[in-house]
């Protein structure tokens, strides 16, 4: 299975050069190109294709404006931007609008590679989640409790990553016919124990909502429930509102009067958006998850209900440009109560702005994922990523605002202090990747500017670096590998010693010569004499 690529710059020499970047090994297939933004959506219209490699700047509809287009319409298609600069209203629009990635002229191949290679093993996951699916669809779709459970799994799945799915056409027939008012519950266990695990979390949650849960189904319709850890989402449909908002009053008196009974356990239950529809119970999904974080503002144990006007309002702040630097600085500095203070700064902002604690934690990914990025160019043993997530699961079961902060901080801080660790240890990521590529191309001369741009540093910060983990400048580095090369060359192959030279990147035979001498103490002749003995 390939990825299909359609490119789409108003340049020919850009799109003939993104043609000549993408790895021969890569599983693409370019489907086409276009010269301006119209052009463009027309073929996405007929071509569909996988991911549109699109310039910002084009005749027509931009680079954004393309995208929105396309979103808007509902065509399923995966973009990657590029920018002759930084444009840092372009970038948040195209993060906003769930870009895969934007990228900046002069295109790095490995980069462009990279994330193709990530989209490519994304898609091939969801080819074949969605073949298992259908499988599974097809034995049993006449099951209703298996359509409705799966229904519920979808869109926890989608709500939890505020990306809700639109066809529903195939579940349907898992609920009743009749139109009501759908709204989704989702019931929270918390306890500041935090040794306990998450099994016995699921099953405390289990037994405590179990008096809940039929008060619910006496008066609802129909349910649906699914249970993830230690959220319990509950899907009802009820013949109007008002059973609603007696049902939750209901449930908020019996919480407070139940709960001592839990110790050390706390139940919370937030309540979604009403819906008259199947097709926008999704929105009810991501209301219900969104307010259940508010339990961290001390309303553990109340029943949080879901207000349509200010979740309109909600937006998920973008980090500044000039924030985003100083925390990258503090990192390639790798000056720890540095980047502490930043964090703890940007927090105290956000805080201020009296936003959802739901869009106050996913601005927290983004510094966490910042800081993975920017540490992953240095550390070379932890998977970071691993941890990443990890921490992310953490943070679903802290109870206060103090503690999600201090999950944040401490996680960015703990993979620098890593990394300042495995740079005492050992050579850091920089100088492995500055060595990689001195192997790859030990023919070539060591051009700082070119080793720089390919690993993402200035070239004054990669001499200084490689000089104090290896002991040696990066030419020096560089000859040692040569003449690795040229006295295996000597050993192994009947090539003359010029020829060995020029194979290694050395024109001067002479100067070649000097530089064995120096090195290995023999001529080159003298050495392969002692190898022909």
């Amino acid at each position: 299975m390939k990825l299909k690529v359609l490119i789409a710059d108003d340049e020919i020499s850009i799109r003939q050069l993104i043609k000549k970047l993408i790895a021969q090994s890569a599983p693409v297939q370019i489907l086409d190109e276009a010269a301006d933004g119209n052009t463009a959506y027309e073929m996405i219209q007929e071509k569909k294709p996988d991911i549109v490699i699109t310039d910002i700047r084009m005749p027509g509809l931009n680079g954004v404006e393309l995208m929105r287009k396309t979103r808007e319409n509902g065509i399923q298609v995966e973009f990657i931007l590029v920018s002759g600069y930084r444009d840092f209203e372009y970038a948040r629009s195209a993060v906003q609008l769930g870009a895969l990635d934007y990228l900046l002229k002069p295109i790095n191949k490995e980069e462009l590679n990279r994330v193709l290679e990530k989209a490519w093993k994304e898609q091939e996951r969801s080819e074949t989640m969605r073949k298992q699916l259908e499988n599974v669809e097809e034995k049993l779709a006449k099951n209703q409790k298996i359509l409705r459970r799966e229904f519920m799994m979808r869109y926890i799945s989608y709500a939890e990553k505020g990306n809700v799915p639109k066809e529903i056409d195939h579940y349907r027939n898992g609920f009743l016919p009749e139109a009501g008012c759908y709204t989704v519950f989702l019931m929270k266990i918390d306890t500041d124990q935090t040794e306990i695990e998450n099994s016995e979390r699921q099953r405390r949650l289990e037994d405590l909502s179990e008096n809940y849960i039929h008060e619910i189904y006496r008066v609802c319709r129909e349910t649906e429930s699914f249970c993830t850890g230690s959220n319990l989402y509950i899907l009802l449909n009820t013949e109007n509102e008002d059973v609603l908002k007696t049902l939750a009053n209901t449930l908020r008196i019996r919480l407070k009067e139940e709960a001592s009974f839990m110790w050390p356990f706390s139940l919370t239950i937030s309540i979604g958006t009403t819906e008259t529809t199947l097709e926008k119970i999704g929105d009810s999904f991501a209301a219900a998850y969104c307010m259940i974080w508010e339990r961290v503002r001390r309303r553990r144990g109340e029943v949080i209900v879901s207000n349509l006007q200010i979740l309109k309002m909600k937006k998920i702040p973008m980090l500044t440009e000039e924030v985003t630097q100083k925390i990258e600085k503090s990192i390639s500095a790798f000056h720890v109560a540095q980047l502490q203070q930043i964090l703890e700064d940007e927090i105290i902002i956000w805080k201020d702005q009296r936003m959802f604690v739901y869009d106050l934690v996913k601005s927290m990914e983004q510094v966490m994922e910042i800081c993975v990025r920017e540490c992953e160019k240095y550390e070379t043993e932890e998977n970071f990523q691993k941890i990443l997530k990890e921490t992310v699961g953490q943070m679903e079961n802290s109870t206060t605002l103090e503690g999600l902060e201090g999950i944040c901080v401490n996680f960015c801080c703990g993979l620098l202090e890593k990394c300042i660790c495995q740079r005492k240890n050992g050579v850091g990521r920089a100088v492995k990747q500055i060595q990689d590529y001195l192997e790859e191309h030990y023919t070539e001369e060591a051009n700082l500017e070119k080793i720089a741009e390919k690993i993402e540093l200035t070239s004054a910060y990669i001499s200084t670096i490689f000089k104090k983990e290896t002991g040696m400048t990066i030419t020096n580095y560089l000859i040692k590998i040569r003449l690795e090369k040229a006295k295996q060359m000597i050993r192994d192959t009947n090539m003359t010693i010029t020829e060995i030279a020029y194979a290694v990147g050395y024109v001067d035979t002479r100067y070649f010569s000097k530089l064995f001498i120096k090195n290995v103490g023999i001529k080159p002749v003298e050495y392969r004499k002692f190898y022909t003995k």
